[in-house]
């Protein structure tokens, strides 16, 4: 494009700003300058060579110098909209002559009267508790303030941390709260409270009493009744002695003693009770095959002489060795046998071996059930629930002869049944135990705890069952009309 400049060409470097098009693309390379540095180059700085002066300078009124470049110099107007003697850029609010610096500020009004960046705040404390108002969550209660004492449950929060202080309330003292226990008036009512089964009462809590059958219809269900397929035997039942049942559910059947024969023996001791000249130490009759002295054997008389007796063995023994001071107990041989007198057949060898009484009690081991202990033999007296049979008749009694099973099978007073006083377990101490008579095994109390009875399992009790006696008559079963049964208890029979 200028072909007699050797430095003039396409593709030649460009020298901006010099106004000759080296590099022959048809125009010079204008490069714009910042020549204050102020950051505004030449097109838009209205004085480049003054870096104070640019479009983005603050304007100096009535200098004579156009500092942002707008194309004039600023001119300043005073203002003062609310005439309070302060112009706007000192007044904080202009548009009000009672704010300015230095007004009489008023306190907790919300407004900066005297521009000082806040209003005057002054604490207030309503109340007389010591606490203003900013600190005090009730400025009109006294007693409610930070760290006031927080009376608990009762909706107010005295101590002003935010909450009132909630405590569990357990009303009848059984260890459960308010929220836990189901009856909070009742203290044998809670989770951990033994369920009475069929009361219509739910004692532990769990959403519903424990339902129990009862399956032979004798009134007491099966966790009651000893035997709940046979209606004759339940709690308090009639005892039928020595048949070998527990009638009455109290552990044991009722053991009479029985001298059927009148020998002076029971059938406990005598080995045949229906035979008088058969018990312990009878007069044994030799090789007729009868156990007359309940010896376990009948004893055998052999070829013996007629000096001769025949042993506790059925071996012939010299007569004179009976009570001849020597005890004759298996010792001594007599014909190449060992003879035995001792027994109560010879009298145990008429003395010699001494009575066989080990524990001189007065009984001897053929009748004494332990003779080794001398408080035990036929008619001793009896110490309940030791697990010893004293008077040997065959079991150990749970209670003295003047005490009672009770509902729990503690032993209680006899004389405490129909007293007039229900022993429920309550408040009936005896021997360290809380009686209770209240149920059907003690006629519930015989009569002194009330309770409404099912006589004829119907599910319905006796208050609202009008035949208590008829399982086909109670509230809930459909009347059979025209049969002059009131079947549903409603007080008429029913009629087509």
């Amino acid at each position: 494009c200028d072909d007699f400049d050797a430095s003039v060409y396409p593709g030649a470097p460009e020298v901006p700003n010099d106004g000759i098009d080296q590099d022959c693309d048809g125009v010079d390379l204008i490069v714009l300058i910042d020549g204050d540095g102020d950051g505004y180059t030449e097109d838009i700085d209205c004085d480049d060579t003054d870096a104070s002066v640019n479009p983005g300078a603050f304007e100096i009124p009535s200098d004579g110098i156009d500092q942002d470049c707008d194309g004039s110099d600023g001119v300043v107007v005073v203002v003062d909209a609310d005439g309070d003697g302060f112009e706007e850029g000192e007044d904080c609010d202009d548009n009000d002559p009672d704010v300015y610096p230095g007004a009489p500020e008023i306190e907790n009004d919300g407004i900066d009267q005297d521009c000082d960046g806040f209003d005057l705040e002054v604490s207030f404390d309503l109340d007389g508790d010591g606490f203003d108002v900013d600190e005090d969550c009730d400025d009109n209660d006294p007693t409610v303030y930070p760290g006031a004492p927080e009376i608990p449950n009762d909706g107010i929060d005295q101590d002003c941390d935010g909450s009132d202080l909630f405590v569990p309330i357990d009303l009848d003292g059984d260890g459960f709260a308010v929220g836990l226990d189901c009856d909070d008036s009742d203290p044998d009512i809670n989770p951990d409270a033994l369920e009475i089964p069929n009361d219509g009462i739910d004692q532990d809590c769990d959403g519903s009493d424990l339902l129990i059958p009862d399956n032979d219809g004798d009134g007491f269900i099966e966790t009651e009744d000893c035997d709940d397929s046979d209606p004759t035997v339940y709690p308090g039942a009639t005892e039928i002695p020595n048949d070998g049942i527990d009638q009455n559910c109290n552990g044991s059947d009722l053991i009479v003693n029985v001298d059927a024969d009148g020998d002076g023996f029971t059938v406990e001791n005598d080995c045949n009770d229906n035979d008088a000249t058969i018990y312990p130490g009878a007069t044994e009759i030799f090789n007729d095959g009868i156990d007359q002295d309940c010896d376990g054997s009948d004893s055998l008389a052999s070829n013996c002489n007629a000096n001769e007796v025949v042993d506790c063995n059925g071996n012939c023994a010299p007569a004179n060795w009976v009570g001849d001071n020597y005890c004759d107990d298996g010792t001594y041989s007599y014909q190449g046998n060992q003879i035995d007198l001792n027994c109560p057949t010879y009298n145990y060898d008429d003395g010699d071996c001494g009575v066989a009484d080990l524990d001189g009690d007065g009984f001897t081991s053929d009748v004494d059930c332990d003779d080794s202990d001398s408080t035990v033999y036929p008619g001793a007296t009896e110490v309940p629930r030791d697990g010893i049979d004293q008077d040997c008749d065959g079991v150990d009694p749970l209670c003295d002869t003047d005490e009672v099973l009770d509902c729990n099978g503690a032993c209680g007073p006899s004389l405490w049944l129909g007293d007039g006083y229900c022993d429920d377990g309550s408040n009936s101490l005896y021997q360290g135990t809380q009686v209770d008579f209240s149920c059907s095994l003690n006629n519930f109390d015989n009569g002194d705890c009330s309770v409404s009875i099912d006589l004829d399992g119907d599910g319905y009790d006796e208050t609202v069952d009008c035949d208590d006696n008829d399982p086909a008559i109670n509230p809930g079963v459909i009347d059979i009309p025209n049969d002059s049964i009131d079947q549903d208890c409603d007080g008429v029979d029913a009629r087509n």
